[in-house]
């Protein structure tokens, strides 16, 4: 069901509800002022007929064969039989009776209004007894001349607003058809879009409620052309990359095959084992960068436990400490304070320490020390190794960048790795030679932006 004939279908359906509930307030207001505006005329007719007793001769019989019959009357009519009038002495003798009159009751103890039954049809009485109790008055109405003045009062509109209902059904169907105007407009621009045009949608000549929703997918269109930007440099690097190494493995598989047996098949077989293991470290590390790369933060996000962290990051790169001679070790904050509380994605974490360890120890001397140190609101990675040059140090962190001369292999990849892990935590990271240019230091640190 589209929005317009949900609109339609929801005024179809209020609109009546709408006017019942208003005509129900005005016949219970209606009601209300009719009673009391008719009860204050029984009021008012019995005293000033009361008032008009003393100068009245009463003594004379009623003549009731001469009155015509009570309660007759074209029914609807407002005629004076819909009211009556009775008078009685303190013996309950009637002294004083119009036609409608002669069945009123004699009610003695009565003095108020009273709701009673004459001929079949409810009447509405009022009786007043005079202060020396020498007369007891009484006045009425039946209540159907209240009923008719209220039902013309709050039904009378009825019959225009049926006619007039299919003409405001028209009115709003076309109203709701300009005023959709819009979103049909925006709805065609979209349809008629190729699937990667992702320019801003126009929002300045749109309704002040659209444009909430225009600028919502103006941000989703520059969050998705910002990740199909990422996916193709990054596609498009992985093809570069990966070019090399598999022609340099496709070359020693083709020298292996050639020379079967010899020295130089068996130095090819060496060569292509440590290849493979390039390859395999370059693949691991491009999936992992492509895996957090479209990520804008961490959740859920758990306290660090920096030493199981660090025992365990230790433990991987262990075997590699020991091939190269490289003593670890893990400096803690003095005092027992903390060190560098945070909260994030653990796993992740790991992945920043193993690759700064693993660049630390490819970078080292034999024989060199790889240190981690922490304090309460940094952790810094230092090693023994060589350093690099300024116009190196300005491009490291850049994706598949590796300074010239490098003869430890490697793929460009662990510190723009480690640069976006602490991107989503919140962190700062930074690199220079150590100022007493014994080695490399890698500093982590909140971030203040």
């Amino acid at each position: 069901m589209t929005l317009r004939r949900r609109l339609m279908l929801l005024l179809l359906l209020a609109t009546p509800a709408v006017w019942a509930g208003a005509m129900a307030v005005s016949f219970l207001s209606a009601h209300h002022e009719i009673n009391e505006m008719f009860d204050t005329e029984l009021v008012r007719l019995a005293r000033q007929l009361q008032a008009t007793l003393p100068s009245t001769n009463l003594d004379a019989p009623i003549d009731t064969a001469s009155m015509p019959r009570p309660l007759a009357g074209k029914e609807g009519d407002a005629e004076p039989n819909d009211l009556l009038l009775a008078v009685w002495d303190r013996n309950g003798r009637q002294v004083l009776v119009d036609r409608e009159g002669l069945l009123m009751p004699y009610l003695p103890a009565q003095e108020g209004f009273v709701e009673i039954t004459l001929g079949k049809r409810p009447w509405r009485a009022y009786y007043l007894p005079s202060p020396s109790g020498r007369w007891l008055v009484a006045s009425g109405q039946r209540h159907k001349e209240r009923r008719e003045l209220v039902w013309t009062l709050t039904a009378g509109p009825l019959l225009p607003w049926l006619l007039t209902l299919p003409v405001l059904l028209l009115v709003m169907a076309a109203g709701l058809r300009r005023v959709l105007q819009p979103v049909a407009a925006l709805s065609a621009e979209l349809q008629g879009r190729a699937a990667d045009d992702l320019k801003p949608l126009r929002g300045t000549d749109l309704p002040a409620d659209l444009r909430p929703l225009v600028d919502a997918m103006n941000a989703l269109f520059e969050r998705t052309e910002k990740l199909l930007q990422r996916e193709r440099r990054f596609t498009a690097d992985a093809a570069h990359e990966l070019r090399t190494p598999l022609a340099a493995l496709q070359a020693q598989w083709d020298a292996s095959r050639l020379s079967p047996g010899t020295a130089t098949a068996a130095e090819t077989a060496d060569k292509l084992g440590q290849g493979l293991a390039r390859l395999s470290r370059l693949v691991t590390q491009m999936l992992q960068l492509s895996r957090i790369d479209h990520l804008d933060s961490v959740s859920p996000q758990v306290a660090v436990d920096w030493a199981a962290l660090v025992g365990e990051v230790f433990t991987d790169v262990l075997p590699l400490a020991e091939r190269r001679h490289v003593e670890l070790a893990c400096e803690w904050p003095e005092g027992g304070a903390l060190p560098l509380p945070l909260h994030g994605a653990p796993p992740l974490l790991a992945a920043l320490l193993r690759n700064l360890l693993d660049n630390g120890l490819r970078y080292s001397p034999d024989g060199g020390q790889l240190t981690l140190r922490f304090s309460h609101d940094a952790l810094e990675i230092l090693d023994d190794g060589p350093g690099v040059s300024p116009e190196q140090l300005a491009r490291l962190g850049d994706r598949f960048y590796r300074p010239a001369g490098q003869a430890e292999s490697g793929s460009g990849l662990g510190l723009s790795i480690v640069r976006r892990i602490a991107y989503l935590h919140g962190l700062r990271v930074d690199w220079a030679n150590r100022s007493d240019h014994s080695g490399f230091i890698v500093r982590l640190s909140r971030s203040t932006t």
